[in-house]
């Protein structure tokens, strides 16, 4: 297993990089502007926990994307039928852009939670092999990154069918292996509990977001040697996903003002700890 770093930075210690591109945090996600094949900007957001970058069907018909074909993915709320599309390109800036063939997903019940239309979400596919800098203070969103050369305290973080996920500890006693990162959850944790002879099997893709709120109770968390105090979680009795044990949300990766995902090496860099 690849070995992730977390480790204490500060916004001054990045290196120049990639144009930073300003976002929306409304409702606690993290909205970027995306053009596919040239089109007038589209509300997408930022979800490190979907397996794929999806399409909002509505939109899809708007702009005359082609569907081919079409499958079940497991979302939260249970498998859904999605339509897979003709590749196409989705560029945030002159020099960020990705080209392949996105999920059809009817995003309606998600953009009327959130009083917003969701054109889309930015998936792994368009983020793996990237460093991704979240200046939540400064709300500014960094593709490519780089990261200065220093020695970090090493801590794993490793991919599970595809997804990023932690070793969280709840309480100093309770280790959960598999909690997948995830910026399209507006939440700070929703976590579940390991339970014997468990499947960690599924044969469909998954695409992680929570986007609505939810009874929450404070206990501590731990990842890796840092400890976070009166966090809002979520406990929930099953999986959401097979084989994992939940989602680690925004509220948490903001604590510190910036949080940086490097799917290159492996690794989750923290601000402010």
């Amino acid at each position: 297993m690849a070995l992730a770093i977390l480790s204490v930075i500060s916004s001054s210690s990045l290196e120049a990089g990639e144009t930073r591109i300003p976002f929306d945090d409304r409702g606690g996600l993290i909205w970027v502007p995306v053009y596919i094949d040239g089109s007038k900007p589209l509300n997408f957001l930022l979800d490190s926990g979907a397996e794929q970058s999806v399409i909002d069907l509505r939109t899809a018909k708007k702009l005359g994307v082609e569907l081919v074909g079409r499958e079940r993915v497991a979302c939260v709320g249970g498998d859904e039928t999605a339509y897979n599309t003709a590749p196409v390109t989705l560029r945030l800036s002159k020099s960020t852009a990705w080209s392949g063939p996105l999920l059809g997903l009817d995003l309606g019940r998600e953009s009327r939670t959130l009083h917003r239309r969701i054109d889309g979400l930015i998936g792994m596919d368009f983020l793996a092999d990237r460093t991704i800098c979240i200046d939540y203070a400064s709300k500014l969103v960094e593709f490519d990154a780089v990261v200065p050369r220093r020695h970090y305290k090493a801590i794993p973080i490793h991919m599970f069918r595809g997804n990023p996920c932690a070793t969280l500890t709840i309480n100093k006693t309770q280790v959960l292996s598999n909690v997948r990162i995830d910026t399209g959850c507006n939440q700070s944790l929703h976590w579940s509990p390991t339970k014997t002879g468990q499947s960690d099997r599924t044969e469909r893709r998954t695409i992680g977001y929570w986007m609505k709120k939810t009874r929450t109770q404070k206990i501590d968390v731990s990842l890796g040697a840092i400890r976070f105090e009166e966090v809002a979680t979520t406990r929930h009795r099953q999986p959401i996903f097979p084989g994992e044990n939940g989602l680690l949300g925004n509220p948490l990766l903001a604590r510190g003002g910036m949080a940086i995902l490097d799917f290159r090496k492996k690794r989750l860099i923290l601000s402010g700890r």
